[in-house]
């Protein structure tokens, strides 16, 4: 996989691929999230670019500036959040800070060259060294997830192990999945992380003769168990039966601002065409994962009549704060369809814009509609390029596109 890499210095630009090779240099990184709570991954370098590397994804990092403290300062893909770096002078190590300017935080964040490219969880920081019996890792568990103040969640843990230890995988919910994670195993002691630039999460478990129990950690607070039995048939709720759409006293149409100009943008059904709504928010990883799929769809088939709109709902109700985080989403991707600023994110913010939808549950959520304007198709959540759900959902989206488009 390749993605560019953009470095601007005053009006040059240079732009780098940032792709795997024999020459890449690793950085075992650490985010320092709270006490006892760091979070690994890799940063990957090849001359000038950068790569924070979860598994088999790569995400580019893109040179911004030198701050005035002598950082090199770094823009995350898609995500409004920044590294602040100072390298040593043989560039060995590095130490800085990962800035969330969404929410004015900031984590000590330092970084090592490191031999061991996929060791991200070292044996002497993990339990269980001296195990007896070592139990056998399912590549699938149907799970339970659970926190003392939320409704238990059904979810399906997926892994690989790949030898020495090293184990990838996802976990994947009713309304999304956590990406791709990637970690190391050392006796019936599991642990997992990833972070994609906003969300930093850890998976710590162990592996029983009965399945596996662990705790998630997301972010500097959060936390929730989960507990889950090897199951190589388990599955979750069908997308399409969660939420509804329902347009006898409210047909799907809209009038909303363009995410950059402003410009008001009309929907009304009347355009004889197909169309996909996008609902999500420059916040969500899951929503980045899902516009990199619509962009593949929105090419294949916008010219056979099918148009694709995202409506994002935002942290902000500000449009001065908002739409640069959608700006950059857009360009970072490379969104071809149209990208329309709907407000803040709070709850019951959806429907109130769409009345005729029906329990909405998740950002991504996406309604297909056909040449008449009627809604075909709610499907909530999304799963993504990291998991084993991602290909049959691709399928069988370009399967009722092709259908709707032929009718």
């Amino acid at each position: 996989m390749t993605h560019s890499f953009k470095i601007t210095l005053g009006l040059a630009c240079i732009t780098i691929a940032c792709s795997t090779s024999p020459d890449m240099t690793t950085y075992l990184s650490h985010i320092n999230l709270a006490d006892n709570r760091e979070l690994p991954f890799f940063i990957e370098q090849k001359g000038e670019s950068l790569c924070i590397v979860n598994g088999d994804e790569q995400l580019p990092l893109t040179w911004s500036h030198v701050s005035d403290d002598k950082m090199q300062v770094y823009e995350l893909k898609a995500f409004q959040g920044q590294f602040h770096l100072l390298f040593s002078d043989d560039h060995a190590q590095f130490s800085g800070f990962w800035l969330r300017p969404d929410r004015d935080e900031s984590y000590p964040i330092t970084g090592s060259l490191t031999e061991h490219k996929k060791r991200r969880f070292s044996p002497t920081g993990m339990a269980n060294e001296s195990d007896s019996t070592l139990w056998p890792l399912a590549e699938r568990y149907a799970t339970t997830m659970a926190t003392s103040t939320e409704a238990p969640k059904q979810a399906i843990a997926e892994f690989q192990s790949h030898g020495n230890g090293v184990v990838t995988g996802s976990i994947m919910t009713e309304t999304g999945d956590y990406r791709f994670l990637a970690g190391n195993r050392h006796g019936n002691h599991l642990m997992l992380s990833t972070f994609d630039g906003i969300h930093a999460y850890i998976f710590d478990m162990v592996i029983t003769d009965k399945g596996i129990q662990g705790l998630h950690q997301s972010g500097a607070v959060y936390a929730e168990t989960f507990e889950g039995h090897a199951d190589a048939d388990a599955s979750l709720s069908d997308p399409t039966q969660l939420s509804s759409y329902h347009e006898g006293d409210a047909p799907l149409q809209f009038t909303l601002p363009d995410h950059a100009t402003g410009e008001s943008f009309t929907y009304d059904g009347h355009a004889n065409r197909g169309t996909l709504i996008q609902i999500l928010g420059s916040w969500c990883p899951n929503c980045m994962d899902e516009s990199e799929a619509l962009k593949e769809i929105y090419q294949e088939y916008h010219e056979r009549g099918l148009d694709v709109i995202a409506l994002a709902f935002e942290r902000s109700e500000d449009p001065l704060i908002a739409r640069p985080a959608l700006i950059k989403m857009v360009h970072d991707i490379g969104m071809p369809y149209p990208v329309l600023y709907a407000g803040k994110a709070d709850k019951g913010a959806v429907e109130q814009l769409l009345p005729g939808l029906s329990n909405f549950m998740s950002y991504p959520t996406a309604i297909l509609l056909d040449r008449q304007g009627l809604v075909r198709e709610v499907h909530t959540g999304f799963n993504g390029p990291g998991t084993s759900l991602y290909p049959a959902w691709l399928a069988e989206q370009k399967s009722h596109i092709e259908e709707l488009l032929n009718e």
